[in-house]
């Protein structure tokens, strides 16, 4: 008896026949050009000799579609607009390995890994123009190299903030890295020996005579009093002053000079440290609240000096307004200075989630460069208001310098006079 052949076996194959038969190139019956093939609808189970309903297997079965009826005597004219799969590249991708991770070629930087992930320690990036995977160094926490967008490794370094996790740019510094301690003593540290050139452009007259007008005849608590830029020339006034700062570096340059013996200073962290007595004003100029590495921190410090104010004493804060328009991609590189002896540049980056700026200024003299990292924390003026409110004092003044130019929108600093509204 003879074997009886499996319908569906049969109009697969009348299928595939019609595929090849139907494409523009290898076809010898395409529709178009009006040549039936009897024989593919008869292997297909249609009747060729009945025009009235003629089954038609045409390209839109290659896609995945079903089959239909069409009416008359022609078929369909829908050809394939993709070439049939070839069984020798069918046969090729079988013979292949499987992939993974296991599987990828090795280079001259070690095994690739997966696509999208990093791969394993000390490969090279995966570059691309849908990658954004950057690898630099190892994951081990004793590997001391920063982790870069760029691509370049950074040396580890300690900025203003001291603690390692807050001299460090990590690569992701953009979505935000948080601060939880800091070492008081590290700026003071890395510039006390050049400070004073540093800040000689200062409008220090002008602070000095605003200070003394706030004061009155009280005595005056200065926080962050450094090498006594302000300090001293308020004693020379007839003012009582004292100070609290963070760097005994600093505190040495001031015992060096002039009437810096007599002025009693107290080494910690004026966020937190209480001194004895109740002034008129206390002073924290110069950017140094930003110097603290939190907002707890801020909102403690303002504390601090409402405990030390006597009832309606001033609190007194010079700042600049923070602008990231000036920065593009999350970092900014700005020339601060120019001169026959001194150049000053500053180089920074941002992280906007915790309200951070990392930033190295770059010195150079004819002795040499020098870099001066220092982070900061930085508020916008409503901020420190509401700061100001918390620690029980109500914001009297804000001008835009020491002289009392009107604060506008066009104010790049502002000094804001906090006065406080009962005893602390």
């Amino acid at each position: 008896m003879e074997p009886r052949a499996d319908p569906r076996r049969l109009a697969s194959a009348a299928r595939r026949t019609q595929e090849v038969n139907t494409h523009p190139r290898r076809g010898l019956g395409h529709p178009a050009l009006g040549v039936d093939r009897p024989d593919v609808d008869a292997a297909a189970g249609g009747d060729a000799a009945a025009p009235a309903a003629t089954l038609v297997r045409s390209s839109g079965a290659v896609r995945g579609r079903r089959p239909g009826l069409q009416t008359g005597g022609r078929p369909r004219t829908t050809p394939t607009t993709r070439p049939p799969r070839s069984p020798r590249r069918d046969l090729a991708r079988a013979s292949r390995p499987a992939r993974g991770p296991a599987s990828r070629s090795r280079g001259p930087w070690g095994p690739r890994g997966p696509r999208g992930t990093r791969g394993a320690p000390g490969t090279r990036p995966r570059r691309g123009r849908h990658s954004r995977t950057v690898r630099t160094g190892t994951d081990d926490p004793a590997d001391q190299q920063l982790k870069e967008p760029d691509g370049f490794a950074r040396p580890r370094r300690t900025g203003r903030f001291g603690h390692p996790s807050q001299g460090q740019c990590p690569a992701n510094l953009g979505r935000g890295c948080a601060v939880t301690s800091f070492n008081v003593a590290a700026y003071g540290r890395s510039i006390a020996d050049i400070y004073d050139a540093t800040v000689r452009d200062l409008p220090t007259q002008a602070a000095v005579e605003r200070l003394c007008e706030l004061a009155g005849e009280g005595p005056v608590l200065e926080f962050g009093i450094g090498t006594g830029r302000l300090a001293l020339p308020l004693v020379s006034r007839g003012l009582t002053v004292a100070g609290i700062d963070g760097s005994p570096d600093m505190v040495e340059i001031l015992r060096g000079k002039s009437g810096g013996d007599g002025i009693p200073v107290t080494i910690g962290d004026f966020a937190t440290t209480r001194v004895d007595g109740r002034f008129s004003l206390v002073v924290l100029t110069t950017n140094t609240i930003f110097a603290l590495p939190s907002q707890d921190a801020q909102v403690s410090c303002f504390r601090n000096a409402a405990a030390h104010l006597e009832p309606g004493g001033r609190f007194v804060i010079e700042a600049w307004v923070p602008d990231l328009a000036g920065f593009r991609d999350g970092s900014s590189l700005r020339l601060l200075a120019v001169s026959e002896d001194v150049v000053l540049a500053e180089a920074a980056r941002l992280s906007p989630a915790e309200q951070l700026m990392y930033t190295t200024k770059v010195r150079m003299t004819g002795e040499g460069l020098r870099l001066l990292p220092a982070n900061h924390r930085y508020a916008w003026p409503a901020e420190l208001d509401l700061m100001a409110r918390l620690a029980g004092m109500d914001r009297e003044h804000r001008w835009s310098d020491w002289v009392g130019t009107p604060f506008t929108d066009d104010s790049r600093t502002h000094v804001s006079v906090y006065r406080l509204t009962g005893g602390a």
